[in-house]
Order: C-alpha cells, then structure tokens, then sequence
C-alpha cells in the first residue's frame, strides 16, 4: 500500500529527463511536511507530468528520518530524482566507505546525527561512531541502504541544474559536470558542491540556458531571479517551511510547519 496521498506520476517506464521538474529543498527527516508539500503542487496542477528532484538532506534534525527514507525510495521508483545532500553523503560514508570509514564514522556522530538513530530504534549512547554506524546498518532496513547508495549528485537537463550547495564558482561547469555527474571528487572531505555554504549563496554564478536551483543555504525568503533559485527555507533549521520551485512556470509552492 502506498504512503503517499497524492496521485504521484510514475515515470519509472520513461527516459524523458526534459520533463518540466518541481525542485524540493531540504527536508531533514520531515515526511509529513513533504507530503502535504506534494498535495500542494497537485493541487495547483502542477505535479503530473512533472519529475520531482529533491535536493537532498533527508535525515537529521526532524522527527521521522525513518519515514522520511520510506518517502524517498517510494519516490525513487517511480522515477523521481533524490539527490544526495551533505547528511546523506556522510552518513552513506559512515556506514559504507572503503576508505577512512572510522574518521567519517566519528565526523558523521559528532556533527551530523541527530534524531536519525531513534528513528531506527536506536540510541547513541556511549558508543564510538563506528560503533553506532554499525548498529544502525544491522537494523537500516536494505531498501533504505540501497538508496543512500544509489543517490547521484546533480541532475541536469536542457533547462535545468539542480544541486544540493552549488557549483564551484570558480570553475566553468562544463569543467565540473562530468565528475559531479560520476561522482567522483579529489577533496578527500567530500565534494564541495554538496558541502560549502559559501557555493549555495553565491547568486552570480550562471549557466547559459539553463536555471541552476539549490537548497543548503537557509534563508526564510527564497531567493529567485533569471538562470539562479535558492529553495531551502529553514525546514530543518529554524521550523521555516518547506518550499518547491517548478521549471515550466517559475512558480513557488510552499507549507508552513
């Protein structure tokens, strides 16, 4: 049975990435929040015929990571883009990484969980990151492994870029895409593209032809203008609402907590 209310356009049979798009900033671990955020732009008509991108961090600060997880691999097969977000990337390093797994282990605890491992039944206690990564892979359902796994960086298509903070502003993209798109990054932290504050505010930063849409920074008002949108309006941060841009309209669509 499905969790979602809505009627979510099932694109799983089609390779069509033109489709206009409803880009959704960050969740943080608030699945009732997304969905009546998707009852929304349906209800504007703005959901069929559309492919949802959603710009990442689902986990953490909110209440229901667990639920938030179910949401997105429920979205996922249907077609719809999630896109990996600097909490994601961590946590799927803590629990995965071939390489320098307990350092992201021990970052993932210090400076990203928070609320994620009792929404799986756990709790933090005094165990070690690698500790808790390990409890939490033992108990994570594989579905919800499998999907932080899976989640690419950027999707792009003619019109449209959509990345978690932005791309390098000193850099052209064409110099940058093809890595974000193999997910491959020499900054042995993570990419920045997905980590830097300092790349989802940058406003003058311009792909020509396309409208470049990130989440990341927090701001109560986001930001709009031509070729630039900023959507992450404090969901998880200060309670703000969570707010989706749409492609073919320009239109804003939000919901207050």
């Amino acid at each position: 049975m499905s969790n979602i209310s809505t009627e979510i356009p099932d694109l799983s049979d089609t390779d069509d990435m033109n489709l206009p798009v409803v880009v959704i900033g960050d969740t943080h671990a608030r699945p009732k929040l997304a969905r009546r955020l998707l009852a929304e732009v349906e209800a504007a008509g703005m959901l069929s015929g559309h492919r949802l991108v959603f710009l990442g961090d689902y986990i953490d600060r909110g209440p229901d990571a667990r639920g938030m997880i179910d949401l997105c691999v429920e979205l996922q097969a249907k077609g719809h883009m999630m896109l990996a977000g600097n909490h994601d990337f961590v946590l799927e390093r803590a629990m995965f990484a071939t390489e320098d797994r307990e350092m992201w282990a021990d970052r993932w605890k210090d400076k990203y969980e928070r609320r994620l491992v009792e929404s799986y039944g756990l709790t933090r206690s005094e165990r070690s990151g690698l500790e808790l990564a390990d409890k939490l892979r033992e108990v994570m359902p594989l579905d919800h492994q499998e999907f932080f796994q899976s989640l690419p960086w950027i999707f792009e298509n003619d019109t449209v870029i959509a990345i978690h903070a932005g791309p390098d502003p000193d850099i052209e993209w064409n110099a940058q895409s093809s890595s974000l798109a193999a997910r491959l990054s020499a900054n042995p932290m993570g990419p920045q593209q997905l980590f830097l504050k300092l790349f989802a505010y940058t406003t003058d930063y311009f792909v020509e032809g396309k409208t470049l849409v990130t989440g990341h920074a927090s701001d109560e008002i986001p930001f709009v203008a031509p070729g630039r949108v900023r959507v992450d309006t404090g969901a998880g941060d200060f309670d703000g609402p969570l707010t989706a841009w749409v492609s073919d309209t320009g239109s804003l669509v939000k919901v207050d907590q």
